[in-house]
């Protein structure tokens, strides 16, 4: 399995230097977040990827698109793979309103109000990390699965803290670092 966080969002180029929650819910990429997941994109090659699955939200699936483009594989949704629910970028868009945005993504499972109304505590979120890790680890397809993710996530599955487009191999085992 391989990991990787996604590219720049219009969220992080606020709140990295100001270390301010600019009141961004569910942004978009940057213009170097696109360069970003174009750059991605390119160290594809190092590996087999045979399925991309990816957090529904918006800077997410940004990445992923740019990065199945090069696999030509589909986009799976997975809500477990998301940022814990802690600031307003961790505010996501409807189901219906990203069905519109990406018709070519299957989002029937996901409900409308897929993201958590209040902040998520560190005991829900480690366990939905948990529970991912726990299916992934008696997956078929696990070693070539792509995962396009967050920040959160990888900090808390991997114990390492990544940059924006950066890719982890995580060692697949249901437990934390």
């Amino acid at each position: 399995m391989i990991f990787v966080r996604h590219a720049e969002s219009q969220w992080n180029s606020h709140f990295g230097p100001t270390r301010i929650d600019p009141g961004i819910n569910d942004p978009a990429l940057t213009a170097i977040g696109a360069q970003q997941a174009r750059s991605a994109q390119e160290m594809l090659d190092q590996f087999e990827i045979s399925r991309i699955i990816t957090s529904p939200y918006t800077r997410t699936l940004q990445t992923a698109h740019v990065l199945c483009e090069k696999c030509r594989v589909k986009v799976e949704i997975d809500p477990r793979v998301g940022e814990r629910r802690v600031f307003s970028c961790d505010i996501g868009s409807k189901a219906s309103d990203l069905k519109t945005r990406w018709p070519d993504v299957d989002f029937s499972n996901l409900p409308e109000i897929w993201w958590s109304p209040l902040i998520e505590s560190m005991q829900t979120f480690e366990a939905r990390c948990h529970d991912f890790l726990q299916e992934m680890s008696h997956d078929s397809q696990a070693k070539t699965t792509l995962v396009v993710t967050h920040w959160g996530f990888i900090r808390a599955t991997t114990g390492r803290a990544v940059a924006n487009a950066e890719f982890v191999q995580p060692h697949l085992s249901a437990e934390f670092p």
